[in-house]
């Protein structure tokens, strides 16, 4: 600027309105009129020949108001809820460890940041089962449900639970729950026809493990099941069938074999009652009860000293004969 003038004077500043007015926030250098040629010579040199884009130009009345506003937006806008994200991260460590009780360590700050994290107390139940924590299981169990009420695979966790603490009752609710939100699991029928078992429920023991049956036809340990029930009521026929149709499906089942023995040997047939016990120990070698079924069949074919053998072993290994 020339010397003596001045942006901020009123004389100026008042001609300086509309698109002139941010001239006022420029800075400026005093230039004397006897060097106002070579003043310009510099300008031209040094400073016209910079980009536009590289000039620094003072912030407009409406970038502030706008700088102003997204601020407050910022301001006013919900924390992110890191917090949710941190509890997922625990559950995955926890789901990913291998050591119990590091999976433990894992849900329980999951549970922590995240109070109504459902699938990490179903977790934590799973963990506290396997550590044995039957309480602890039971507990978390019932908050899983509690958070999330139609959650079939929670009841029927919590009945297995109730179930091995003797609570036949609340296991059958459970199940009972968990085929009305889910029908088409066969694992669920299954074990309530065990707990009506249990229960002496022989007739509601066997519609379950028929219903599991069809809904799953290579359920072996339903076809075993359902043959025990069959000859316990009898029908010796229906049992065979059933412990055949488990041994297909599942050829190293020595306990299936042991069964069916026995349903030949009332049956009167003694030699296929052998082979199966013999299969059976074979099987598994430490099969007490196998080596004393197997004895009174020797018996039975005056095989006194096969027999002996058998139920030497059979004390051996375990076994207690009914007084």
């Amino acid at each position: 600027m020339l010397e003596g003038f001045d942006f901020g004077t009123p004389k100026i500043a008042s001609q300086l309105t509309g698109a002139l007015a941010p001239l006022k926030l420029y800075n400026g250098l005093s230039i004397p009129p006897e060097y106002f040629l070579e003043a310009m010579g510099r300008l031209r040199d040094r400073y016209l020949t910079v980009p536009l884009a590289a000039v620094l130009h003072p912030v407009s009345a409406s970038v502030k108001q706008a700088a102003k506003e997204q601020k407050a937006a910022a301001d006013a806008a919900p924390a992110v809820q890191e917090e949710e994200l941190t509890a997922q991260q625990w559950f995955e460590r926890g789901f990913a460890a291998s050591e119990v009780d590091e999976k433990l360590r894992f849900y329980a700050e999951a549970v922590r940041l995240k109070p109504d994290f459902a699938e990490a107390y179903i977790n934590r139940g799973v963990a506290r089962g396997n550590k044995g924590d039957a309480e602890g299981e039971l507990q978390d169990y019932t908050e899983a449900i509690r958070l999330k009420p139609d959650d079939a695979d929670v009841y029927y966790n919590r009945g297995i639970a109730r179930r091995e603490k003797g609570d036949l009752d609340g296991a059958l609710q459970d199940y009972t729950e968990a085929i009305r939100l889910k029908p088409d699991d066969a694992a669920v029928y299954y074990n309530r026809g065990f707990a009506r078992s249990a229960k002496g429920d022989v007739e509601g023991a066997l519609q379950d493990y028929t219903e599991a049956i069809r809904l799953k036809p290579d359920y072996a340990d339903a076809y075993f099941n359902r043959g025990v029930k069959r000859r316990r009521k009898g029908d010796e026929e229906g049992a065979l069938q059933d412990y055949t149709e488990a041994i297909r499906l599942k050829p190293e089942y020595a306990e299936a074999y042991n069964n069916r023995g026995n349903a030949r040997n009332v049956r009167g047939d003694q030699e296929g009652a052998l082979q199966d016990y013999s299969e059976a120990i074979r099987l598994k070698p430490d099969f007490a009860l196998a080596y004393y079924n197997r004895s009174l069949a020797r018996r039975a074919k005056s095989d006194e000293e096969g027999a002996r053998q058998d139920y030497n072993d059979a004390i051996r290994l375990g076994y207690k004969p009914k007084e």
